[in-house]
């Protein structure tokens, strides 16, 4: 693929009869009080309706729709979705424009061979490097194992990789992806954190993206670099946090608004001068980039 050459893309506006129609499913779910409240009216037939909402993607009926209906899902998102299927874009990429990204750690494959061999080989050079463990159709922190060095995980997943032993291994069936932990992370209080930012691609070309600042989702444990057994404490998304039995108590601290960020890391800009004088602009750019 020439990623350089970007095709143009069209808006193709809905017949006017159905142009402030919905179809919701579930029918009276959040989004359908909203819609209704504006003054859309809701169908009963997905066809005869510009906007589709549906709770699970596998209900659409993209046969019968035209390019005019705006469902909520891609057709093709799972290859965003699932984790195997970005990692084999984002690698083939690197290969393809000759280039390295700066946000990909060190990954691996086991579904190929060549994959299998190389992480034996890094993991025995790289000793005090501590391992990531997916399995890729999982999500919810579900299928998520850490593998520092001399843990008997590790020993276990070189084991299962090993020629002889890899065909009768749960790595075979699971078809795992090892990536290598980023330990050297900027914390929030001394908990990790991710961005949650949604944004919309309003056009291809000429480029145009919106979006709005998002929040921090926020671990409840301390961050700890000897410790990698509670996931608690590496793993950021909501589903493991509310594990904790202080998720309760607590539940307000999970989540960070972007002013929340920026009064926080006005306090540590000494930490950062080397790089920036406004940490929280600097950040800012990076999203923007991104």
């Amino acid at each position: 693929t020439n990623y350089q050459e970007v095709p143009v893309v069209t808006t193709i506006s809905p017949p006017e009869k159905y142009k402030n129609v919905f179809f919701s499913k579930p029918a009276n779910g959040q989004v359908s009080q909203i819609l209704k409240g504006i003054g859309w009216k809701q169908s009963e037939d997905p066809v005869q309706a510009s906007i589709l909402w549906y709770q699970k993607k596998q209900y659409i009926p993209w046969k019968k729709l035209s390019k005019w209906h705006r469902p909520n899902h891609l057709i093709i998102e799972r290859e965003l979705g699932h984790k195997g299927k970005l990692l084999d874009h984002l690698l083939n990429y690197e290969k393809d424009m000759k280039v390295k990204l700066p946000f990909l750690p060190t990954s691996f494959r086991t579904w190929l061979q060549g994959d299998r061999e190389d992480f034996i080989q890094t993991s025995n050079t790289l000793s005090n490097e501590t391992w990531i463990v997916k399995i890729p159709h999982k999500d919810g922190g579900k299928g998520i194992s850490m593998a520092p060095p001399n843990s008997p995980k590790l020993a276990s997943i070189k084991e299962q990789l090993m020629p002889d032993k890899y065909d009768n291994s749960d790595a075979k069936e699971d078809e795992l992806i090892i990536q290598r932990y980023v330990k050297d992370i900027m914390l929030y209080e001394g908990h990790k954190f991710d961005l949650r930012i949604y944004w919309a691609i309003l056009s291809i070309n000429p480029l145009i993206v919106v979006y709005r600042d998002g929040t921090l989702r926020v671990s409840l444990g301390s961050y700890n670099t000897k410790n990698f057994t509670d996931l608690k404490v590496h793993l950021t998304n909501a589903v493991m946090q509310k594990k904790s039995e202080f998720y309760k108590q607590n539940k307000e601290k999970t989540r960070v608004t972007f002013p929340e960020f920026q009064t926080y890391l006005n306090t540590k800009k000494h930490q950062y001068k080397e790089i920036t004088d406004s940490p929280f602009d600097h950040i800012k750019c990076q999203v923007k980039s991104a």
